[in-house]
Order: structure tokens, then sequence, then C-alpha cells
């Protein structure tokens, strides 16, 4: 191999291919959620959202009011309530409907 090739494998060597989305030691700043402030199944098995004779029902009234689709499932339902509220929130916007 002659002197050109050795230095060009070199450098080739020596960066990476593909730049990582966020710089060693952070970049990405993390957020806490404790864990007491999540809705769980639980949650919706007191509010009346599953386990009971109407909980489609209250669902599909929740889901309407928020403008989302109202066939979601039970587990899809509670995801996306953990993405926009904390519990005591939707709490809160439950005794408001």
């Amino acid at each position: 191999m002659n002197r050109h090739c050795e230095e060009r494998s070199a450098t080739w060597q020596s960066q990476p291919i593909i730049e990582p989305p966020f710089p060693k030691g952070g970049g990405a700043e993390r957020r806490r959620v404790d864990i007491s402030s999540e809705i769980t199944k639980m949650d919706f098995f007191d509010y009346g959202l599953s386990g009971c004779a109407n909980a489609a029902q209250n669902r599909e009234e929740v889901l309407a009011s928020l403008g989302l689709p109202k066939y979601l499932s039970a587990n899809a339902m509670l995801s996306a309530m953990n993405c926009l509220f904390t519990k005591e929130e939707f709490e809160q916007y439950l005794s408001q409907l």
C-alpha cells in the first residue's frame, strides 16, 4: 500500500460514519416523572372507564371531549392520558365533564 492510501485509511478510521444525535455526556434534557402522578389502570376502574357495564361509553365520551378517536382501546387511551395529563389534572378534567 502506498503512503497516500495509508494516510487516507487512517483518517477514515478515526472519523465516525454517522454522527450521534446527541453529544456524549448528555445534550438531551431528561424529565423526572413522579410515578404517583401517573394515571393507572386502577384509576380508570375508579373513574368508571374500565371494568363496568358502561365503561366503553364513558371512554368514548372522554375521548370525544378531547377530540381523540373514539375507537382507542383502554390501554391506548391510558397511554394518551398519561401524555396529556398528570393524575391530578385528569381528575380535574373528569370532574368538569
